[in-house]
């Protein structure tokens, strides 16, 4: 009764920042069908922030990833410019998963039972078609992972496994407390974002301006 209670009471304060699913800050009879699927199970996850390029790189560069069509066209249309600069060791950009739904939820937390070195893969692969998180959020959150599981496997995680992840207390909080830290930290819930040095950019619609922050950032630090 206790871990119900207390996700329970998680729900609901995330209820309030998925609009699609409060109601009065109401629990969702889904959402509650769902938290209590939830296990406790003492699960090793991968904890460490996802990292893309060189830890010295002289520009910090952060990305908050959502399983969106718009985190898609990024990726897979205009992310080419920003991977030169992290390839030539001027950037180094953290990845932030960003769940904007309780399927994104289920989603990040089943990433995170992927191996460490694979799991900005798994990321580009759920949103290497559009469709794939389309599908997902359009079937309901018990469904999700049937979803989710299209996306993973492959990458040395058992479906059973694969699944007690994705409705694990721990590695839940875990990407929770990484969507508060980008809402307490730069006032953003839109993904995609970008913030490279005090400029955020949110959902943009092509590269340049986070380009140009970039090389903005580069040449402060020359001087």
């Amino acid at each position: 009764m206790h871990r119900t209670f207390r996700w329970i009471t998680l729900a609901i304060s995330m209820a309030a920042a998925f609009p699609a699913a409060a109601q009065d800050a109401e629990v969702p009879e889904p959402v509650r069908q769902l938290v209590e699927k939830f296990n406790d199970d003492e699960i090793p996850f991968n904890d460490k922030p996802v990292i893309l390029g060189n830890e010295n790189a002289p520009v910090t560069g952060v990305f908050v990833f959502g399983l969106s069509e718009n985190t898609s066209w990024m990726v897979n249309r205009a992310f080419s410019s920003i991977k030169k600069h992290i390839k030539s060791g001027q950037l180094k950009l953290v990845v932030i998963e960003m769940p904007l739904t309780w399927h994104d939820m289920q989603a990040f937390a089943g990433f995170r039972c992927v191996a460490p070195e694979k799991h900005w893969a798994v990321l580009e692969d759920a949103v290497s078609n559009p469709r794939y998180a389309g599908r997902m959020k359009n079937d309901s959150l018990m469904n999700a992972p049937d979803h989710i599981w299209s996306m993973m496997r492959g990458n040395g995680v058992e479906r059973e496994k694969a699944e007690r992840c994705m409705r694990n207390t721990a590695i839940v909080g875990h990407i929770e407390a990484q969507r508060r830290v980008v809402k307490d930290t730069w006032g953003t819930e839109i993904a995609p974002s970008f913030i490279i040095g005090d400029k955020l950019i949110t959902d943009p619609t092509s590269d340049s301006a986070i380009i140009a922050a970039i090389e903005s950032a580069l040449k402060g630090n020359a001087q």
